[in-house]
């Protein structure tokens, strides 16, 4: 075999492997950016364009399109035409991608749900009664400016090819919570 017969094999390999790898990454793209922007959209109440500009505008994402259906509460998603993949929100149950059960399958499973408590949930305390009162105090061994300079610092978007977007922060402390 000539040396152009070998080079000509090799690129027919190489390119054969860049299907065989794209054909098993497509769905995988698509389920994910399937799932993230129906979670974002039908759970959290984000825009499909706030997801397309601050989660999803990377490399593959930002070549994914997606189709969102508020009419049964789903996102298909596909990556040039290929591999669609489809997730539905499903009331008090989340986000879903249709996998190995069909869409009407899913539609027709029953859940017991349980009744949610008729109380303000911001009123609380976290993690079982250890909220940080107001008669409590601030540890001691906290500098809390420090600490309040630390979170705002976070939040701080720096470099504008490399943003950070952090949406919130928690901070315990000896199982109480001292900052949000």
């Amino acid at each position: 075999m000539s040396m152009q017969g070998i080079i000509l094999s090799v690129v027919i390999l190489l390119f054969a492997y860049g299907i065989h790898y794209c054909w098993l990454l497509l769905p995988i793209i698509n389920g994910y950016g399937a799932k993230y922007m129906c979670s974002s959209i039908f759970i959290v109440g984000y825009s499909e364009r706030q997801q397309r500009t601050e989660d999803l505008d990377m490399f593959p994402m930002k070549y994914v399109t997606f189709t969102v259906n508020t009419n049964d509460l789903s996102v298909s998603a596909s990556l040039f035409r290929f591999a669609q993949r489809k997730a539905i929100y499903r009331n008090g149950l989340g986000a879903i991608l249709i996998s190995e059960l069909t869409e009407d399958q899913i539609h027709a499973q029953t859940f017991n749900k349980p009744i949610s408590p008729d109380i303000n949930q911001d009123n609380i305390p976290w993690s079982m009664d250890n909220k940080l009162d107001d008669d409590d105090c601030f540890p001691s061994n906290i500098n809390q400016t420090l600490l309040q300079g630390a979170i705002n610092n976070l939040f701080i978007e720096r470099d504008p090819t490399k943003l950070i977007r952090t949406r919130a922060i928690v901070i315990s402390y000896d199982v109480k919570l001292i900052a949000e």
